[in-house]
């Protein structure tokens, strides 16, 4: 049986979709992996779109979603990948709890250029503590 994994951070448009997609196709046959946002955005944003169809995961259907859309589920990890910007008021219960922060990607400034080498640099921050935190030892 797969263990449930929800990635959480504040808008669900970058850092969460991103380690989704990341568990997904790297441990996929062990977990079940989902993400949420405290304040979902509209869109997921284009540069995660991008930098993940670079890495062979494909992001374009995705859509940001609310911490509230999995209040009634249970999950063996619940990852918060941000400082939240409001109390979790209603998280779903989780035996295990997490917090491991990454770059706000919506604070990246620069030419379009930079900006995609900052989410390059995310995607990557975010899989390397994906493989060492869930990999096999």
């Amino acid at each position: 049986m797969k263990q449930r994994v929800l990635f959480i951070c504040n808008r669900n448009a970058g850092r969460s979709q991103i380690a989704e997609g990341l568990m997904r196709a790297l441990f996929g046959d062990q977990y079940e992996a989902y993400s949420a946002g405290m304040n979902p955005s509209s869109t997921v944003s284009p540069y995660t779109v991008q930098v993940m169809e670079e890495a062979g995961i494909d992001l374009a259907h995705h859509r940001p979603k609310p911490l509230q859309e999995f209040v009634d589920m249970h999950f063996d990890y619940i990852v918060f990948m941000c400082e939240p910007e409001q109390p979790c008021a209603q998280c779903p219960r989780a035996r295990h709890v997490m917090y491991m922060e990454f770059s706000d990607p919506a604070r990246f400034v620069g030419s379009d250029a930079e900006i995609l080498e900052g989410f390059r640099t995310l995607r990557n921050s975010i899989r390397d503590w994906i493989e060492a935190t869930f990999g096999c030892p």
